[in-house]
């Protein structure tokens, strides 16, 4: 006779008629170290009257106990039921096995184990598909039975293998970190430095060339525009092979398309060498280098990579007042001062290779674009931002020059126009790297965003419909809003890859960058074109028409901004 005891609701139980021998299989009863049923589960058997009271055993080895199994536990019987008396001997060694909780029965093929042999797992005859197991209950969202460890293998030790890994120990600093901020200071000062420079080559240009000021200004949209387009493919390249190799080619071909230029002696030589050559140059002398410098910063991510930044307002004070100079000495002349220039680019740019490194591990594999990342409100909204942004702040790095003239201001001082702006750039950049570690990245760049759109609404705006200014008016009046137009535009080139970093995972971070400059492109290539056709003729009315257009872009860039802040923490005082 088979006797189970279903009154024990955690207990499944095993009973021979030859030795009273009981297995209890406990799947939510918790395992000792002693071997011992636990004192609760024992408890709960005394409670109900047709369980019979088990004694202790000695200690038994359970090979699986570790794994998470069912445990087993051998209990003798002192007494027995008076119907177990009269089981017949025929049933011999049958067991049956009885799962109260799975409400599942089955018959093993063997018999079951002595007091003195170690107790199996699983008997022979356990039906897993009825009964289930640990790991089925993982996978089908019932919890594990307490006690009972993941098996090396199972379902849940796999899931485990998959968990993330914890965020990455940024140093804050230390002699590499400090070394790459001072190498990709010297990277973006002849690149991107050198773009924003562009205004005094425009000069010379229309004095040299039969060419209109919208002719000459695509030379500037090319170069521009390419540093721009592949960004996306020089973001993946450096996730893949890192900053070295890139930085170094760019530097090569920096200096080439800059030699290029000094021999360039018409319209469509002048689109190939600084148009395109000296683009693509940039972009891959620049993107690398100001990548690798989060992957050594997170608190003060905002002051390093607004020192980097800085670098380039730097370039756009020091190369546009030595450019001019070296343009009107006559024992220089145009080609040997790009010349010039191009072995000081050489320089710097090796300086640059050397001391670039990053943290960031290598990510071989993987598309040039991350589709993923255009479903992310937040990004979609940092870089339509952007690209309204670019479309209306560059408008005065091009053509302050011309304002200023065209207010009465002479040539030679209206040329500093544009150092003023980027030396104000330059201070806007490094006051705003302390405000982004104290207020949040995303909230400096939105208050950038908006000071500019301010600052050309409220005084460029003003200023270009006055007329009958004097000279002395005309300076201080258009210094004083390049100053302050830099110093509120600076933060916007200091906050824009902090901020964006604030949700990208590093690993992503030179696609997702780069794919931001890919699209920054058609506002680079369409920008200056289209300010150039509202100045068909250069007085009040065509300057105040471009500046409406510079400030109705950059307002609808702040706005999109504003939408990803507010995605990232609706909370307005939130450091974000």
């Amino acid at each position: 006779m088979v006797a189970c005891w279903r009154s024990c609701p955690r207990l499944t139980t095993y009973l021979t008629t030859n030795g009273a021998i009981i297995q209890v299989a406990g799947q939510h009863t918790a395992s000792t170290p002693s071997g011992r049923i636990p004192k609760h589960s024992q408890r709960k058997a005394r409670r109900s009257s047709d369980c019979p009271r088990p004694i202790d055993m000695p200690p038994q080895t359970n090979s699986n106990t570790a794994a998470g199994d069912a445990e087993f536990r051998t209990l003798r019987l002192q007494d027995a039921h008076t119907d177990m008396a009269s089981t017949p001997a025929s049933v011999g060694g049958s067991l049956r096995t009885t799962s109260v909780d799975k409400g599942a029965t089955t018959w093993p093929s063997s018999p079951a184990p002595s007091i003195h042999e170690e107790p199996q797992a699983r008997n022979e005859g356990y039906d897993e598909k009825n009964h289930g197991s640990d790991d089925d209950d993982v996978e089908k969202g019932r919890p594990r039975p307490s006690g009972a460890a993941a098996a090396p293998g199972s379902t849940a030790a796999a899931a485990a293998a998959t968990t993330p890994p914890p965020p990455p120990n940024f140093p804050e600093g230390g002699r590499a970190a400090w070394c790459t901020v001072v190498g990709a200071c010297c990277s973006v000062m002849v690149s991107f430095g050198l773009i924003t420079s562009y205004g005094v080559f425009q000069s010379h240009y229309v004095s040299v060339l039969d060419r209109s000021n919208s002719d000459i200004s695509w030379i500037g949209s090319l170069q521009t525009g390419f540093f721009y387009l592949v960004g996306a493919v020089v973001g993946r390249l450096y996730d893949a092979l890192g900053p070295k190799r890139l930085t170094l080619a760019g530097t090569l071909l920096l200096c080439f398309g800059l030699m290029m230029t000094s021999l360039a002696t018409r319209y469509y030589q002048l689109l190939l060498s600084q148009g395109i050559a000296v683009g693509l140059g940039a972009a891959l002398l620049f993107y690398p280098a100001l990548l690798s410098v989060p992957s050594y910063f997170l608190r003060l991510r905002g002051l390093a990579v607004g020192i980097v930044v800085a670098g380039a307002a730097l370039g756009g004070v020091i190369w546009p007042i030595a450019l001019q100079r070296m343009f009107l000495d006559p024992s220089l002349g145009f080609g040997w001062t790009v010349r010039i220039l191009g072995f000081i680019v050489l320089a710097l740019g090796l300086v640059a290779t050397a001391l670039v490194t990053t943290r960031a591990p290598p990510r071989k594999h993987g598309a040039f674009l991350e589709r993923q990342a255009w479903s992310d409100v937040r990004y979609t909204a940092t870089v339509v931002g952007a690209a309204f942004s670019t479309l209306g702040f560059f408008v005065p790095y091009f053509y302050i020059e011309s304002f200023a003239i065209m207010k009465g201001v002479s040539t030679d001082v209206a040329f500093y126009s544009v150092t003023a702006l980027n030396g104000g750039s330059l201070l806007g950049r490094l006051f705003s790297a302390g405000l982004c570690d104290r207020f949040g990245k995303f909230n400096t760049l939105l208050a950038s965003s908006l000071a500019s759109t301010l600052l050309c609404l409220a005084f460029w705006l003003p200023l270009g419909a006055t007329s009958g200014l004097n000279a002395s008016q005309a300076v201080a009046t258009t210094m004083s809003f390049a100053v302050l137009f830099g110093f509120g535009n600076g933060a916007f080139f200091s906050a824009s890859l902090p901020a964006l970093a604030s949700f990208t995972p590093l690993t992503h971070l030179g696609l997702r960058a780069g794919m931001l400059y890919t699209v920054l492109t058609i506002p680079a290539l369409v920008g200056t074109p289209i300010s150039g056709a509202f100045l068909s003729e250069v007085d009040d009315a065509h300057f105040v028409n471009l500046i409406i257009w510079s400030s109705l872009t950059q307002l609808v860039g702040f706005l999109a901004f504003a939408v990803a802040r507010y995605r990232i923490s609706p909370r307005l005082w939130h450091a974000v």
